[in-house]
């Protein structure tokens, strides 16, 4: 039912917002403000929100000519649809391909809850056995418990190709129609990209900036993966004596069932039992609790205890 009303919505939605956003009287009069902004002795929030709104109406393309707001329009509504087909699609998609196994033992690893959990949700779908359902991820959180190597490589690719199998629910056309459209939105709109276009009014501002940090960020990112990644195979190559003794080399699917191994090894440290302290309620109300009643003492101490627990506050 929802999801009809999305899809029935959404295009109804886009209109709305072109309607405001493109309506050339309603800019007129908001340039007006602006315009005028320095000289009308506004509060620095007041301010603020002139040009949040003048700035809002121009990337909405409030300065096109008419016949390019008609074309933005079409593209707007098409686009909207297509966003909510997808993600309908993946919804779909998700549930569709979660992984069903008839064998208990496929499950090593996996707490009793866990197993329990499973059988249900076999249940719910009419089938008897085990079903695991799909986060909308790629990294399954049962990834790094499941000791059957066949199951854990089952599971994720259940999940890297989840929307990707035909029918109905592959999003590949999907995406493309929706790249290239937004590519055509991009131009329309003055911009080499869309995405030159969407990084206008966000903290990178220019598509160069964003690819300059990604850029930045790569080697050494990749470095870190390549050492965990030698250092899994270490463990892999320990437990079985190497790919010449029936070992295997890694595969996404092994990560993170090795790296907390990896992780225990050198840093006796269990994810499972860290996990709890970090749920999000547990954070919120305890986290938050403590971090409260440390900044009140912390406040009779004076300047420099402040100091130390702001700093730890923030961490939480």
């Amino acid at each position: 039912m929802l999801e009809k009303v999305q899809q029935e919505e959404a295009p109804k939605l886009a209109a709305h917002g072109d309607a405001i956003f493109l309506d050339a009287k309603l800019f007129h009069r908001v340039a007006a403000v602006y315009e005028k902004r320095e000289s009308l002795k506004l509060s620095p929030e007041g301010l603020r929100l002139v040009e949040y709104y003048y700035q809002r109406f121009v990337h909405a393309g409030a300065n096109l000519s008419d016949a390019d707001k008609e074309k933005l329009k079409k593209m707007n509504e098409e686009e909207s649809t297509l966003s909510n087909a997808f993600r309908s699609k993946v919804l779909v998609a998700t549930k569709d391909a979660a992984y069903f196994t008839a064998d208990k033992g496929a499950l090593a690893g996996l707490t009793d809850a866990e197993i329990g959990a499973a059988e249900r949700a076999a249940k719910e779908r009419k089938k008897e056995g085990w079903v695991l359902p799909l986060q909308n991820t790629t990294q399954q959180p049962y990834l790094s418990s499941l000791q059957v190597r066949s199951t854990r490589q089952g599971l994720f690719e259940n999940s890297w190709t989840r929307a990707e199998r035909g029918g109905a629910n592959d999003t590949r056309e999907t995406i493309a129609r929706l790249a290239q459209l937004r590519a055509e939105k991009g131009k329309l709109l003055g911009f080499d990209s869309y995405a030159g276009w969407n990084l206008e009014d966000q903290m990178a501002k220019t598509l160069a900036n964003a690819l300059k940090f990604m850029d930045a960020l790569a080697p050494a990112a990749t470095a870190n993966a390549a050492g965990e990644a030698k250092d899994i195979q270490a463990v892999i190559d320990s437990q079985k004596g190497g790919a010449q003794k029936g070992g295997f080399s890694l595969e996404p699917w092994d990560w993170d069932f090795y790296s907390e191994q990896v992780r225990k090894a050198k840093f006796d440290l269990d994810e499972a039992q860290v996990r709890p302290y970090f749920e999000m309620n547990n954070v919120l109300q305890n986290g938050g609790v403590l971090c409260g009643e440390s900044a009140v003492w912390a406040d009779v101490q004076g300047a420099e205890g402040y100091s130390g627990v702001a700093s730890g506050c923030a961490g939480v």
